[in-house]
Order: structure tokens, then sequence, then C-alpha cells
């Protein structure tokens, strides 16, 4: 074998090599790709209206609908206190801007059941907006400002119109005299709102969100 055939043999083995390592890297390169994509389509799959997301909205339709009729208390004949709040802000954490149906549905189960139907459409569309908002803020985050924040907006901001249009139903003059005493009440309400959930933000918040879409609980739970 001359020289020259030897070089050559030599270079093709080297074009070998560097083609065989290329395409191991291509292949590793490649890989985390196609894991990143089936992770990614996945997570398409569950981001919308997954079944566990639709059994959470009946599940936290359910708890605003007792928590807003059943565990909330009424001053006089137009004033109220409640903590529906902290359902909104858990159903916003947990699900994001779909939470304004859990809301939104809650007071119409209400208006049905239990006033025959008689239900006011501007308090349902404060409902609707109060849950997107809470949503908005708080999903998949729940730091001291964003929790502050949707308490105020939820409490006190969507509470005006709510107490228009419970005013304006009953008949009764909505002006600073009368919408006082219900600011004051909501003022009240929203410093136990976000006491409560300052208390849950470190520890209940990321466990109920964990509970519900980690996947490796329930497996682990099965096993």
């Amino acid at each position: 074998m001359s020289e020259n055939e030897t070089v050559q043999d030599v270079t093709t083995n080297n074009q070998a090599i560097d083609a065989a390592a290329a395409g191991t890297t291509a292949a590793s390169t490649e890989a985390p790709k196609v894991i990143r994509l089936a992770q990614s389509a996945e997570t398409n799959r569950e981001s919308f209206l997954s079944a566990r997301k639709l059994c959470l909205l009946a599940v936290f339709t359910a708890l605003m609908f007792v928590t807003e009729y059943y565990l909330s208390f009424t001053i006089g004949m137009n004033y109220r206190i409640s903590l529906t709040f902290l359902i909104r802000a858990i159903a916003g954490f947990t699900l994001g801007p779909l939470a304004c149906l859990a809301s939104g549905f809650s007071d119409i189960l209400g208006g049905y059941l239990l006033y025959a139907g008689n239900m006011i459409l501007g308090i349902t569309a404060v409902r609707f907006g109060q849950g997107a908002t809470d949503g908005l803020i708080l999903h998949k985050k729940s730091s001291v400002v964003r929790i502050v924040s949707a308490a105020f907006i939820d409490t006190i901001l969507w509470n005006i119109p709510c107490v228009y249009f419970r005013f304006k139903y009953l008949g009764r003059p909505f002006t600073k005299v009368t919408i006082t005493p219900q600011i004051v009440i909501s003022c009240g309400s929203l410093a136990a709102c976000i006491l409560i959930m300052l208390l849950m933000r470190k520890r209940l918040l990321p466990a109920i969100r964990r509970l519900l879409y980690d996947n490796s609980v329930w497996r682990t739970s099965r096993s």
C-alpha cells in the first residue's frame, strides 16, 4: 500500500468518525426537543377545559354558593359581610381566569335555587368580573402585592357596582351616605381576607395546586 493510499484511508476514517460524532450530537440535541414538545403537547391538552378543570369548576362553584349564601352575614337589610373572596382567590390561583365561571355560575345557581330565578343581572356580571380579576392576578402566583391587590379590587372596587345594583333593585338611593357603611364593612372583610391569604400563601396554596395538578402525587398515592 502506497503512502498516498494510506493518507487517503486515514482521511476517510476521520471523516467517518466526524460524521458519526455529528450524528450522535444531533441525536442528543434532538432528544430533549422531542421531550419538550411532548411535554408542551400535554400542557396544551391540560391548559383549557380538561375533565380535571371541569371537576374543579364544579367544586369551586359549590363552595362559593355555600360561602356566599350560607356563611355570609347581613347587617340591617342591605349590608353584607362575606368571605367569598377566599374561595375566589383559591379558584383564581388554581384555575386562572376560568375562575370567573365558578364565580358567575354560583350566583346564577343561588338566584334559581333561593330566589326563584329573580336574579340581579348586574350583580351576576360583577361576580364574573371578580372571578376573572382574581384569576388574572393570582394564577400560579401568590406574592404579597398580588394578594393585597386582588383583595382590594375584589372586595372594595367590585363591591361598589354590586351595592349599586342591589340598591337599584331594592329602590334605595345610591349616595355617599348609603354606600359608606358598606365600604366600612368591606374594609373589615378585606383585612380578614388578606390576613388569611397571607397565612395560606407559603404552604397551603402551593400544596393545593400540587395536589390538584401534579400527576406524580396521584401516581404515588395509587402505588
